[in-house]
C-alpha cells in the first residue's frame, strides 16, 4: 500500500510541473487516489479472508464524509463499530435535496453512534436507538492553572476558536468597546480570530496552536463563548468554556445548548441572553478579583470531576467492551446512555 501511495504521489508531483497538465492534476488527483486507497484496502481484505484471519473491525469518526466508503468496507465485511459526532452535521446539509438525508441514513446503518450532548442525541434516535452522549474531554494536565499565573495589572477577557466561529464575536463588539472604556485596564486576547474586524479594540490576537493554546488562556483572567441561538449552535458541545474552565478561569457565555449545562451560574461563570446582561456580568468579573477567583476554582474543579481524558476513555472503554459482549452472545438490542452532565 505504501508503494502504491509513493508512486501516485509522485506521478502527481511531475504533472504539476507543467502548466498544461494542471488541470488534469486536479481533476485525476482527487479520483484516482480513493481508488487506489480502495484497491489497496479490497486486497488487504482478500488476503486476510484467504489466510482465515478474523474479520477486520474499524471505528471510524466523521463518516458523515466517505458514505460511499462506509457501504464499500462493509460490502467487503469490515465491522465499523461507531459514528462519532460532536457537531450538528445533519445542518451543513439542510440546503441541498439529494444529500438532506445523508446523515440519518449514516445512524441509521451504524451499529452505535456516539455524540457530544443531549441535543444531538435527541436528533440520532430518531434513526437508531444505539445512541451514546459522552461529553468533549480536556487533557487537564495541559491547561496551566490561572492561580498560578504571574499577576497583571491588565485584566485580559479570552476567546478561542477559529476564523468562521468567530463570527460569533460580532454582535458582542459593540459591549466590548462599552467595557473597555469603562474600564481600560481591560484587555482582550483572541485565539484563532483571524483578521476579525474589531474596530478600536486592545486586542492581543494569537494563532491558534495546540502547542500554546494552554499557557496562552491560563495568562487570561476571564473566558468568554457567544452564540447565536440556532440549529447548528444547539449541537456545539461546549469545547471553549472547558478549556476556559481547565485553566481556573471564570466564564460568561450565551445560554445555547450544552453551556447550559456546563455553566453554573455564579458557581463557575455566568449566562447572558442579551447585550446588556453580557455588559453587567463581565462588568461584575472585571471589578471583583475575588469573584474571579472563587468561579474559576469551582470550573476548574468541575471539569476534574466531569470532563477530562481520563474520564473520557473509561466511557470509551465501557461502551466497546459492551459492544463486543453483545456481538458476542447475540442478545436483543442494547441502548446504553451516558449522561453528559449531572
Amino acid at each position: 500500500m505504501r508503494a502504491i501511495l509513493t508512486v501516485f504521489g509522485k506521478e502527481f508531483r511531475e504533472n504539476l510541473r507543467e502548466r498544461r497538465t494542471l488541470i488534469s492534476a486536479l481533476i485525476l488527483g482527487p479520483l484516482l487516489g480513493p481508488l487506489l486507497f480502495a484497491g489497496g484496502l479490497s486486497l488487504r481484505i482478500e488476503r486476510g479472508a484467504e489466510e482465515g484471519e478474523r474479520p477486520i473491525t474499524l471505528a471510524v469518526a466523521h463518516g458523515e464524509r466517505a458514505p460511499k466508503l462506509l457501504g464499500f468496507l462493509r460490502q467487503y465485511g469490515v465491522r465499523v463499530e461507531s459514528v462519532d459526532y460532536d457537531d450538528a452535521a445533519h445542518c451543513k446539509y439542510e440546503r441541498w435535496p439529494v444529500l438532506r438525508k445523508k446523515i440519518a441514513r449514516l445512524m441509521a446503518a451504524a451499529e452505535m453512534v456516539v455524540v457530544g450532548n443531549n441535543h444531538l442525541a435527541g436528533y440520532a434516535r430518531k434513526f437508531t436507538p444505539h445512541v451514546t452522549v459522552i461529553p468533549t474531554v480536556v487533557d487537564l494536565a495541559a491547561y496551566p492553572n490561572h492561580q498560578d499565573a504571574t499577576p497583571s495589572s491588565t485584566i485580559r477577557i479570552a476567546w478561542i476558536g477559529t476564523p468562521m466561529t468567530a463570527n460569533y464575536l460580532k454582535p458582542l463588539i459593540p459591549e466590548l468597546e462599552r467595557l473597555q472604556t469603562k474600564h481600560p485596564n481591560v484587555g482582550f486576547r483572541f485565539i484563532g480570530a483571524g483578521s476579525l474586524p474589531t474596530n478600536g479594540l486592545r486586542i492581543e490576537s494569537r494563532e491558534w496552536s495546540a502547542a500554546t493554546e494552554g499557557q496562552l488562556l491560563s495568562e487570561c483572567d476571564i473566558g468568554i463563548m457567544p452564540l447565536c441561538d440556532t440549529e447548528f449552535t444547539r449541537g456545539k458541545c461546549g469545547l471553549k468554556l472547558i478549556q476556559y474552565m481547565a485553566c481556573g478561569l471564570p466564564v460568561v457565555a450565551s445560554p445555547v445548548g450544552v453551556n447550559r449545562k456546563i455553566v453554573e451560574e455564579n458557581r463557575n461563570g455566568f449566562l447572558a441572553a442579551n447585550s446588556g446582561e453580557w455588559f453587567k456580568k463581565l462588568e461584575a468579573l472585571v471589578e471583583n478579583a475575588e469573584l474571579r477567583r472563587r468561579l474559576g476554582e469551582s470550573g476548574r474543579s468541575k471539569v476534574a470531576a466531569e470532563y477530562t481524558v481520563e474520564q473520557g476513555l473509561a466511557k470509551w472503554l465501557k461502551i466497546l467492551e459492551k459492544r463486543s459482549q453483545c456481538s458476542e452472545q447475540q442478545p436483543e438490542q442494547i441502548e446504553e446512555t451516558i449522561s453528559a452532565h449531572g
